[in-house]
């Protein structure tokens, strides 16, 4: 019986040490993954302060740049440099056209306007990098417009489902009527600046289970998207059970079939290689247009010279302009590889036939916008989307 009693002391020191030994553990887990969340933070603000600290250190060489010949005023005026901030990452159109920004930039002001670029999250994600952008930590971010609702609900208006019939529709509404509509002045009594409208393409979809055509090829499917109300109501409108994921953990639903498919744009489906992720087929929906917009600094945009803000307009427009071309090319070339990648494409669908199907989601987005007195703008795009 003694023997017995000292096995089971043993038992129970063996198992109290095993006990400790393991919250041990989880404590330097813990502590290890706040020291990583601190140190990318602290990353974060190095990346901030160098920026900052390249302002005053470059300016003799950012005045010595030659300005063309017309905008040799314009070098004369007190150096600034931006910090311009975005999500798109380096091999995309955004980031591209964020570069091609800035060199303009340069150029149309003879150097007396520079800015520094951070993208593919680099700083955070759109609503961070537009929360800095509206606290002046950061003078400039490109993010798109469903993040802008958060400070005027006008800005989901662009993302309405199957709203656009292509990209020529789409620069049309935002450029005239929804600009126009939006120049209230109510963005910059919240601090900041929506410049232009640049762009980010059409999304589309992809499942692993059968080629969708119609409506009701979607009923019953889990499909995976961000946290968009609008996606939500666009899919649960079409029959389907929308999931949403974030981004980073849509590979792992996909491969434990958490999902059966996934709405994006052409290149995160090329750069996530789909077809490796039982991703059989895809269909050229286009049934929501990303919209990219560049928001600036309230404060630093009036701290600029009439001939800087000028400049400033038109280096966006340029790169507006510039992105809405990169962004066709890019398309092109992803169909491709989706294609010889052995993916089954359904080009073409009957857009009525989804425009009719989804009405309950502009519902929904009416029903987001029933603060706005004047819905003159929406109500015209409901009219031409309903035909």
């Amino acid at each position: 019986m003694k023997k017995v009693l000292e096995i089971f002391l043993l038992l129970g020191m063996c198992a109290c040490l095993l006990i400790s030994g393991f919250l041990v553990l989880q404590d330097h887990r813990s502590l290890r993954e706040r020291e990583e969340k601190a140190a990318e933070e602290r990353d974060r603000e190095r990346a901030l302060l160098a920026a900052k600290a390249g302002e005053g250190q470059e300016q003799d060489a950012d005045v010595k740049a030659e300005a063309p010949a017309e905008d040799e005023d314009v070098s004369k005026d007190p150096v600034c440099k931006l910090v311009l901030a975005g999500i798109s990452f380096p091999d995309e159109p955004g980031a591209e056209a964020a570069e091609f920004f800035a060199e303009r930039l340069s150029d149309l002001s003879g150097g007396s306007l520079s800015a520094d670029t951070y993208m593919g999250y680099e700083l955070g994600s759109g609503a961070q990098i537009l929360s800095m952008t509206k606290d002046g930590t950061i003078e400039a971010c490109l993010v798109p417009a469903g993040e802008l609702a958060e400070y005027d609900p006008r800005y989901a208006v662009p993302g309405m489902p199957f709203a656009f019939a292509d990209s020529a529709e789409a620069y049309a509404f935002v450029d005239g009527p929804f600009k126009e509509w939006v120049g209230d002045g109510r963005l910059e009594e919240k601090g900041i600046s929506a410049i232009d409208a640049w762009d980010g393409g059409f999304r589309h979809l992809t499942n692993s289970q059968k080629p969708i055509e119609h409506p009701e090829d979607l009923e019953g499917l889990r499909i995976r998207t961000g946290f968009d109300f609008q996606l939500e109501a666009l899919f649960t409108a079409l029959g389907a059970e929308p999931k949403q994921i974030v981004f980073s953990e849509l590979l792992a639903g996909l491969q434990l079939k958490a999902v059966d498919g996934q709405e994006n744009l052409l290149s995160l489906m090329t750069t996530n290689m789909m077809w490796e992720h039982d991703q059989k087929y895809l269909t050229l929906t286009g049934h929501q247009w990303n919209c990219f917009f560049l928001v600036v600094n309230r404060e630093f945009l009036d701290k600029l010279t009439p001939a800087q803000k000028e400049v400033l307009v038109a280096a966006s427009a340029e790169a507006r302009d510039h992105m809405r071309e990169a962004v066709k090319e890019r398309e092109q070339g992803d169909l491709a590889i989706l294609k010889e990648n052995g993916m089954e494409i359904t080009e073409t669908i009957d857009l009525k036939e989804f425009r009719r199907a989804v009405r309950p989601a502009w519902d929904a987005l009416r029903e987001y916008l029933k603060g706005e007195t004047d819905l003159a703008p929406f109500n015209e795009l409901i009219r031409k989307a309903a035909g």
